[in-house]
This record gives structure tokens, C-alpha cells and sequence, in this order.
């Protein structure tokens, strides 16, 4: 598994419309892309001055589908945030792979 890290931190008067907008418009988009197949929202826990910090985590099967997506879609994705959100979120990435999983 091959996940792409995007951690986001959202200052405070962005972040219920960046909640939103990632809940019902940004991850629908990126699921309809037949190179993810899941798509996680997550809050880091951590004490924080202002600004809350969240990593959406989108998961790829497949090595080269993974590559080959996100070579296209990288910039379209910090783009987007930037448009919608401007400096009221910064975003950084971080590309991972899965290397165990056990439950």
C-alpha cells in the first residue's frame, strides 16, 4: 500500500468551511480517481497555540498507479487548496509506504 501524507494546518476562522468543503467536495473528487481507494481524514493530537493540524492520508494499491497519479495530481491538489483557502491553511507531504500492518 502507498499512501500520500498531506498534513494541513488550518488557522481557526477557516476551519469549519475547510471541514466542510474537504468532507463534501474534496474527497468525493479525489475517491472518483480509480488510483485511490481510500481516503482518511485525521486530527493531530497535539497541543496547539492556534492553528489546528489535520492529515488527510490517500491510499493507493498499486505502485505505479500511485506514482503515475500523483506526478499528475500533486500540483492540481496544493493548487486547489491554495485557491479555496489561500494562507488560512499550509500544507505540507509526505509520501509513505505501507511496509506491515498488523491487527
Amino acid at each position: 500500500m502507498y499512501i500520500y501524507n498531506l498534513t494541513a494546518q488550518v488557522i481557526p476562522e477557516h476551519e469549519q468551511q475547510w471541514l466542510e468543503w474537504v468532507h463534501k467536495i474534496h474527497i468525493p473528487e479525489m475517491l472518483g480517481h480509480a488510483a485511490l481507494k481510500k481516503v482518511q481524514l485525521l486530527r493531530i493530537q497535539a497541543v496547539q497555540d492556534s492553528a489546528q493540524t489535520y492529515a488527510l492520508q490517500y491510499h493507493s494499491p498499486e505502485k505505479a498507479s500511485y506514482e503515475t497519479f500523483w506526478k499528475s495530481h500533486e500540483a492540481i491538489l496544493m493548487e486547489s487548496f491554495q485557491k479555496h483557502f489561500g494562507e488560512g491553511v499550509l500544507t505540507f507531504a509526505t509520501h509513505l509506504e505501507l511496509i506491515a500492518n498488523q491487527q
